[in-house]
């Protein structure tokens, strides 16, 4: 599928990552808007996410949230949080990549726990067996994989990633490798 001039750039990572927080400075520093998907969600839903998961399970809350990401169309300059869970459905990253370009916020496991510890009402799409390491190690590959460039978020306030997001979009523009 060739890719829109839509100017957008897609955040994609684990949950507790900080997609929404780099995600709402990325936009004050380009001037542009700021969409949160997961928010997007519980609108349309008129229900918060985490009673979503619970209600619908993984493999139908991830139904829903790919349903959710291909009616996003003609998103113009704008910065897009995406759910964690958003990579497991095909469907939806490729339109994602269609829409702008892809950064994963990439954070360690620690710092990812503990994001999850101060907001445990966050609704983490994964079946009850699965420990949150275990979930780590299964879609770290998978972000990996649909990444078109990489920002390290340990060490790094949310407005310093803004920043080197901001400064990643310009090397791609002048045709520079982006892989942080």
């Amino acid at each position: 599928m060739k890719k829109s001039n839509f100017g957008n750039i897609v955040l994609i990572g684990f949950s507790g990552a900080g997609k929404s927080t780099i995600g709402d400075w990325t936009a004050r520093e380009l001037g542009c808007n700021f969409l949160d998907l997961d928010r997007v969600i519980e609108a349309q839903e008129e229900k918060p996410l985490d009673q979503l998961v619970k209600e619908m399970g993984h493999e139908k809350f991830c139904n829903l949230e790919a349903h959710h990401v291909r009616r996003l169309w003609f998103v113009k300059n704008t910065i897009i949080a995406t759910g964690g869970s958003v990579i497991y459905r095909e469907s939806a990253m490729r339109h994602l990549q269609w829409l702008g370009t892809i950064v994963f916020i990439d954070a360690v496991l620690d710092t990812i726990k503990q994001a999850i510890a101060e907001a445990p009402n966050r609704g983490i799409v994964f079946p009850d067996s699965v420990s949150i390491d275990d979930l780590y190690r299964e879609r770290l590959p998978l972000y990996r994989h649909w990444a078109e460039a990489t920002i390290i978020r340990d060490g790094l306030s949310a407005h310093e990633c803004a920043k080197q997001i901001v400064e990643l979009m310009g090397q791609k523009e002048n045709g520079e490798r982006v892989r942080a």
